[in-house]
């Protein structure tokens, strides 16, 4: 039943994981690279692509890689994962 059908694996996150002003700049302008779709949760990031231009969120990005992840969903009520950074915002 899957034959043909692109089906992609998303990493979600507490959206806590990155400083305020970072998730700002993804809700105004998506940060370009990697391309990001904000939403009223938080966001959505593509890994398929350059690595990204802003060090906030590179471990998130480098996690996300290793498990085999396109995507990665920024969620303020997502999980906490341990050893990743926590910003209090």
């Amino acid at each position: 039943m899957s034959a043909g059908l692109e089906i992609s694996k998303v990493l979600t996150v507490w959206s806590g994981h990155v400083p305020q002003i970072t998730m700002d700049r993804i809700s105004i302008d998506g940060m370009g690279v990697p391309p990001c779709y904000p939403n009223h949760y938080g966001a959505f990031m593509f890994v398929g692509c350059d690595e990204p231009t802003d060090t906030d969120i590179a471990a998130i990005f480098e996690l996300a890689r290793a498990n085999g992840c396109d995507w990665i969903k920024f969620d303020c009520d997502g999980p906490v994962v341990a050893g990743l950074k926590k910003y209090d915002w």
